[in-house]
Parts: structure tokens; C-alpha cells; sequence
């Protein structure tokens, strides 16, 4: 189910670039996608509706700054019933979400959540509510730019409950209710959604998932010990009833075997963490083969396609890290870099209105940065070429290829 899901959100990513957001049809040029990845969810046990406030609650304890708003975390806390030790509170926005999530298999819990979500936006609600049908679009446009995509999503499918109404919301906005479908199926999967109504839930990132096996036989193990666990209780009932005297005893053997499966518990998590720092090492040591395997491919590259001159031009470079690296090449081909990193979108319109031409890389920078980039170059008139890999050797291409198309323009002139 998983699988098709991410299967259709590829195609999409592969496609989405071709769309033009000046084109009169913009949003109809975005309804085969929507139809494609609402097949793809129907087949998910969960809907993405469902799954949103949970999302939007896990924002607000991170925006939450215990430096400028000591209390406020520990009043939503205290408003969702769940209750945080001093030591969530001292690993932060992590430590508290996890306790919740450590909660969420509690009925009362995931409707606390959702009534709270909800009562936070019926003061927002009433422009929409009071509308008359043929009003609704014009609303809908004005509450999304204010208030934002999710917000009047689940007005429309949580408040006011109108089939026609979420469609409308959809159709409003395309690409924020994609990029919403994103967001919440990378949250689905980080927090591992399914195991969350359970009460032994523990949380794996994407990099443990890779230990998935392991993970079970431990589980199994685990599993084991509680049903031995279970048969201590029954030899412990079956004990007092036939002689009182021995409670105490039989009760001290119940709580060590709880102490047991509490260290059990504790293995399995220093072992995640164990295996989660060797992934971790092994990224990086993959980060330097890469670099290494690139500098080389790009010294293979002959002296005669090595000598493009960019005539004192600017780039304007969007997305990558290795910013050194780049800007000796720029400055090798007689120009000028602006670097803007995959974490700078405010840097992005600067950046690009002070260039020549915009290079963007596909494979590093996120779909903001995207349009950020995309549509200041438009606005500018400025020329938009991508990088097709995340690499010096693809950089260096992409730039051959520029300093060429300079060079044949001066010859046709």
C-alpha cells in the first residue's frame, strides 16, 4: 500500500517541474495528480484527514520556544491529558511528542487531540461557514492565503462537513493540498503511524527501519518474556488462593519479573541506538566515497572541455553544500558565484536578481526552493538551467554546456 503510494508521488515529482504557474490553466493542470494520489491513499489504512491533527499538534510543541513561552508547552500538554517528566522536558520538543506518541493508543488521548485541533479554528471558522455556495471560492482563496492549507481543510471536512466544500478547498489549491499529502505520508511514515494505537509503541526513524528484522527477534524475545510474565501471574493468583501467608512473597516475584521485562525494554532501545549510530557512520563514510569517487571524475575530465569562459558573469547557485568547491570552478571559468544553500530559502530572490543565470539542483533543493527560484528568475527574465546531479562533475557539465551556449550566441551575433 505503502509502496504505491510512493511509486505515484515519484511520477509526480518527475512531472511537476513542467507545470508553469502563470499558465491560466494552472489548476487544472494539477487535477490528474490529485486523482492519482487519492487512488493511491484510498488503499492506506488511515485517511491523511485523520492524521493531521496529530501533525499539527507535533508543529505546535516545536514552535513553542520553552525560552520565550516557558508554560505554554506544559499547558497544551496538560490539555491533552498526557503528562511529561522533568526528563521529556529536558530532552526538549522531541521528549515531549514522544510522550504523547507513547500515549496516543489511549482513545481519550487521540480525541483530546483532535477536539483540540478543532477548537482552534472554529473562531476562524464562521467567513466559510456563513458563505453562500457561490461565495465559496472567493472565501476559501482568502482563508488559505491567512490562515494556511490545513487550517481550512479541516474546517471544511472536520467543521462544516461538506463533501462538496473539501473538493473545492482541493481544487483551490493543488499544489499546498499535494505538498499537505507529502508532508503527512512522511510523518505517517516517521513515527511509524500503524504501531501508535498499541501501548509498547517505540519510534523508528527511517534509518532503523533498514533493522527491521532485528528489531522483530527482539521484539519476540520480549514478547516471550511477557507471556512468562503472564504465567507468573497466574501461578501468583493461584498461590493466594490456596495460601494468603505467601502473598507477599508471590507479589515480590511479580514485580521482579516486571523489573525483567523493563531491562528487556531497555536493551532493545540501547540497541536501536547501537545500530542507528553504525547507519549513521556508514552515511558518512558513503559521503566521503562519493566526494572522493567525484573529484575524481572531475579531474578525468580533458583540459580542452575545462576551459569554458563565463565572461565575468554571475551564477546564481541553488541547493548543494560544497560551496568551496563549486566557487573554485566558477572563478576558474572568469566568474562570479552567488551560493544559496537548501536551508536559505530567504536568501533565494537576492540571490537570483543579482545573477546572470540560475543554476538548481534537482536532486538537493526542496520543492519551496524550487519555486522561490523559479519564479524570481521568470520574473527577472533571467535564464533557468538545472543541475541533474548533486555532484561537482554534474555541476561542472551544466556549466560547459552554459559557457558553450554563451559562445555560440557571440558567434551568431
Amino acid at each position: 500500500m505503502e509502496e504505491n503510494l510512493i511509486a505515484v508521488l515519484k511520477q509526480i515529482s518527475e512531472k511537476i517541474d513542467n507545470i508553469d504557474e502563470d499558465d491560466e490553466k494552472y489548476k487544472q493542470l494539477w487535477h490528474p495528480f490529485i486523482i492519482k494520489i487519492e487512488e493511491a491513499i484510498s488503499d492506506l489504512p488511515h485517511k491523511p484527514i485523520d492524521i493531521l491533527p496529530l501533525f499539527i499538534v507535533r508543529r505546535m510543541i516545536r514552535e513553542f520556544d520553552p525560552r520565550l513561552y516557558p508554560k505554554r508547552r506544559s499547558m497544551l500538554m496538560e490539555t491533552l491529558q498526557v503528562k511529561i517528566t522533568p526528563k521529556d522536558e529536558k530532552k526538549g520538543s522531541p521528549g515531549v511528542f514522544f510522550r504523547l506518541l507513547r500515549n496516543y493508543y489511549k482513545p481519550h488521548i487521540r480525541s483530546n487531540v483532535e477536539d483540540f485541533v478543532l477548537f482552534h479554528t472554529l473562531d476562524v471558522a464562521t467567513p466559510l461557514k456563513e458563505a453562500k455556495k457561490d461565495e465559496w471560492p472567493m472565501v476559501i482563496e482568502k482563508m488559505i492565503n491567512e490562515l494556511g492549507f490545513y487550517t481550512v481543510w479541516i474546517i471544511a471536512d472536520k467543521v462544516i462537513k461538506n463533501e462538496d466544500l473539501v473538493e473545492l478547498v482541493k481544487e483551490t489549491a493543488p499544489d499546498d493540498y499535494i505538498e499537505t499529502i507529502v508532508d503527512l505520508f512522511d510523518f505517517y511514515r516517521e513515527v511509524d503511524y500503524e504501531t501508535l494505537f498499541s501501548p509498547n509503541y517505540v519510534v523508528q526513524s527511517a534509518q532503523t527501519r533498514s533493522l527491521k528484522k532485528e528489531h522483530e527477534r527482539l521484539k519476540k524475545q520480549v514478547s516471550k518474556q511477557e507471556k512468562e510474565t503472564q504465567k507468573l501471574k497466574k501461578e501468583i493468583h493461584t498461590a493466594k488462593m490456596e495460601n494468603k501467608q505467601l502473598e507477599g512473597q508471590y507479589y515480590e516475584l511479580y514485580e521482579d519479573s516486571l523489573k525483567e521485562i523493563d531491562a528487556l525494554h531497555k536493551q532493545l532501545e540501547e540497541e536501536r541506538l547501537h545500530y542507528e549510530s553504525i547507519i549513521q557512520k556508514l552515511n558518512k563514510t558513503i559521503q566521503e566515497l562519493q566526494i572522493n569517487t567525484e573529484n575524481s571524475q572531475s579531474s578525468i575530465i580533458p583540459d580542452g572541455e575545462d576551459r569554458g569562459d563565463l565572461e565575468g558573469k554571475t551564477i546564481a547557485l541553488i541547493g548543494g553544500d560544497r560551496v568551496r568547491h563549486f566557487q573554485e570552478i566558477v572563478e576558474k571559468f572568469n566568474g562570479n558565484l552567488e551560493f544559496v544553500s537548501e536551508k536559505d530559502i530567504s536568501l533565494v530572490e537576492g540571490a537570483v536578481s543579482r545573477s546572470d543565470v540560475v543554476f538548481f539542483f534537482k536532486e538537493v533543493a526542496g520543492h519551496h526552493l524550487y519555486r522561490k527560484a523559479i519564479q524570481t528568475a521568470s520574473k527577472k527574465g533571467i535564464p533557468f538551467r538545472y543541475v541533474n546531479s548533486k555532484g561537482i562533475s554534474g555541476f561542472k557539465r551544466t556549466l560547459l554546456s552554459y559557457t558553450d551556449s554563451l559562445e555560440r550566441n557571440a558567434s551568431e551575433v
